[in-house]
Formats: C-alpha cells, structure tokens, sequence
C-alpha cells in the first residue's frame, strides 16, 4: 500500500532520525534513505504514526532508499487504522 508519511527510525548506536516511508504492507516498508548509515541485517525500532514502537530488519540498502522487514509482521486492520488516521486532516 503506497502512503507517504514520516517515520521515526532508531538505529543500532541509538541515533535516531526521521525518515520518509514511501510504501508499507504487513509484513514491511519502503523509505527514502537518510544520511544515517545503515547496513543490511541491522535490527532498528520504528515508530510509526499511531502505533508503538516497532521492531524491524533492515533487508536491503540502496543509495536513495532502504527496505525494512517487520519482526512482527502488522495485523491488516491496524495498518488500515494507522493508514486513515494519517490521511486525516486533523490527524497527529
């Protein structure tokens, strides 16, 4: 599901940073990549709009974007909620 939206991103060292996601389905997501180094295999916390924390992998790497797999892949109806919320205009 395409839905554009900006991410928190912990990384390995504890540095954080926004990061744009550009798609996202259950079992993963799709961001632009940030000046953060990031290396395949990498386990990262992600903070997704509306939800907790999430455990993910980082699975592949390239010059302008970065694949991630979550640990737990999201149950479809809370990805849908987190989707509509963001699609709000008056949504935080």
């Amino acid at each position: 599901m395409t839905g554009q939206f900006i991410a928190k991103c912990r990384l390995p060292t504890g540095a954080t940073n926004s990061i744009e996601i550009i798609d996202i389905n259950e079992s993963g997501c799709l961001a632009n990549k940030t000046m953060m180094r990031m290396a395949v295999g990498d386990r990262v916390l992600l903070k997704l709009p509306r939800l907790e924390h999430m455990a993910a992998y980082i699975t592949w790497v390239e010059e302008e974007q970065v694949g991630f797999t979550f640990e737990t892949p999201l149950y479809g109806p809370v990805l849908q909620h987190m989707l509509a919320g963001i699609s709000e205009p008056s949504a935080a």
